[in-house]
């Protein structure tokens, strides 16, 4: 049901304005991505009648980009790899909820000296990707049905991992809110309409479209069915209008 009220908000707004309507199948997440899933999409959008103006888009045929663009903020320091061992992290979240505080990253691994990269290195830890988000920092946009928005960086959780766990001189597999913003730049996106539940993640994307110095598309939310408990669905399949 999500999927299909998503594609059908911004097929009609693509018609009515004269764009087009992007299809990409965002199955970037291997343990959730199958091609049952894909083949349900499809059918039901061809279902509605909703066409799409472009060959589709396989988010995992992007890999490449998604991944040099890791590089690219690691190269202009908006990125860095953080060593932090499971155990660790859940021992901090375990201390957070103890003390009743949301759950965040501590940024813990942000000014590593040399010397300590060199020893967890050494020790042969695998890192993950983290992308900085000041606590300070101001999220302002213009939502096109809510109007102005600002967000807190300190209200995002923390620095925020892009690229799984990985051998410390490698890059693990780019997560969601990365490979979006890299397909929506590469897909020349200027507007996306989904669900309310994606507010929180679109002050994280706009940040990102700044480090990676690219015109942010405009974003749109619809309001969540009543029955829609997550956004799995909005996930496997989105559509956009270019």
């Amino acid at each position: 049901m999500g999927t299909a009220r998503t594609a059908v908000f911004n097929w009609l707004f693509a018609r009515r304005h004269g764009g087009r309507f992007l299809l990409r199948i965002e199955d970037t997440d291997r343990e959730r991505s199958r091609q049952a899933f894909t083949d349900s999409i499809l059918t039901g959008l061809r279902w509605l009648g909703l066409d799409w103006d472009e060959e589709m888009v396989f988010q995992s045929r992007c890999n490449r980009d998604h991944r040099e663009a890791i590089a690219a903020l690691l190269a202009s320091g908006h990125a860095y790899r953080c060593y932090a061992t499971e155990a660790e992290l859940n021992a901090l979240r375990e201390a957070q909820q103890a003390a009743r505080q949301a759950p965040r990253y501590d940024n813990r691994h942000r000014h590593l000296s040399p010397q300590q990269i060199a020893a967890f290195q050494k020790e042969g830890r695998p890192a993950v990707v983290r992308f900085r988000i000041d606590d300070t920092e101001e999220i302002l946009w213009q939502d096109m049905v809510r109007g102005p928005m600002r967000w807190r960086g300190a209200d995002l959780g923390g620095d925020m991992v892009i690229a799984r766990r990985a051998p410390a001189h490698e890059i693990g597999d780019p997560l969601y809110n990365l490979a979006v913003v890299v397909d929506d730049i590469a897909m020349g996106i200027t507007h996306v309409i989904r669900g309310e539940d994606h507010i929180a993640n679109t002050a994280k994307q706009l940040l990102l479209y700044n480090a990676l110095g690219a015109p942010q598309a405009l974003l749109r939310p619809h309001p969540a069915h009543p029955e829609q408990g997550g956004s799995q669905a909005l996930e496997a399949g989105r559509g956009h209008l270019h």
